[in-house]
C-alpha cells in the first residue's frame, strides 16, 4: 500500500507544519501540539503521519513531495554546523529536548534568499548569522523565548542575501546572534541574576 511507503524528512516536516497551523487556529492544545510532533518526529510511515494530522486536515499533509533540503537535528542531544558550508534554499533546524547551533557566519549563503525554518520542542536552538545581514525572524513561539541579539544589528547590504528565521518552538529558547557576547557582560548578566534570585527568597 502507498500508506506504508517509509517516511521522509520532508514528509514529517510538512505533518508537522499542518500540527503547527492547527495549534494557532485552536484546534489543538500546546500538549496535543508536544505529543503529535514527538510522535511525527519519530513515524516511520506516511500512514503514522496521516493519522496524527487526520482530524485537523482536509487533505493529506505528507501526500505530496517536497525538495531536498539540508537539515540540523538534535534529539536529546546535540547538532553543531559551524565553519565553511554551503547553504543553499532551505535549512531545517529540527531540536527535541536538545540543543543545536547553526553558525552561517563563515558559510556561503547561494541565492537572494536562505530560509531557517526551526522546529523546537522543550530545546535550545541558537542561529548565528553574519554581522550586518539582513535577518528576519518570523517564529511562533509557545511558553518560549525568543531573542534577537545582534550587537551589528541590520545593516542591509545592498546585493546581500536575507537570511528568514521562521518555524514554532514550545517550550524552547531561540536566540539569534551575530557573535558571541563579551564576557564580562555574561558574568554581570549571570550576577545580576543570582542577586534577584537571592531578594526573592
Amino acid at each position: 500500500m502507498q500508506d506504508d511507503v517509509l517516511a521522509s524528512d520532508a514528509d514529517r516536516e510538512r505533518a508537522i507544519a499542518t500540527l503547527r497551523r492547527a495549534t494557532v487556529e485552536g484546534r489543538l492544545t500546546t500538549d496535543e501540539l508536544l505529543n503529535r510532533t514527538e510522535a511525527a518526529l519519530t513515524a516511520r510511515t506516511r500512514q503514522e503521519l496521516a493519522a496524527l494530522t487526520r482530524d485537523v486536515a482536509g487533505t493529506s499533509a505528507v501526500a505530496a513531495p517536497g525538495p531536498a533540503v539540508t537539515r540540523v537535528q538534535a534529539v536529546l542531544g546535540e547538532a553543531k554546523r559551524l565553519g565553511p558550508w554551503r547553504a543553499e534554499g532551505r535549512l531545517d533546524v529540527v531540536a527535541v529536548m536538545g540543543d543545536c547551533t547553526v553558525d552561517l557566519r563563515e558559510a556561503e549563503i547561494v541565492g537572494d534568499e536562505l530560509l531557517v525554518h526551526v522546529t523546537a520542542i522543550m530545546a535550545s536552538v541558537k542561529i548565528y548569522v553574519p554581522e550586518g545581514a539582513t535577518v528576519v525572524v518570523d517564529a511562533q513561539m509557545f511558553l518560549s523565548s525568543q531573542k534577537d541579539e545582534r550587537i551589528g544589528g541590520d545593516r542591509h547590504a545592498l546585493g546581500g542575501p536575507t537570511i528568514r528565521i521562521q518555524g514554532m518552538g514550545l517550550m524552547s529558547d531561540l536566540q539569534v546572534r551575530d557573535r558571541d557576547r563579551p564576557l564580562l557582560e555574561r558574568l554581570s548578566e549571570t550576577l545580576s541574576g543570582r542577586r534577584e534570585r537571592e531578594t526573592r527568597r
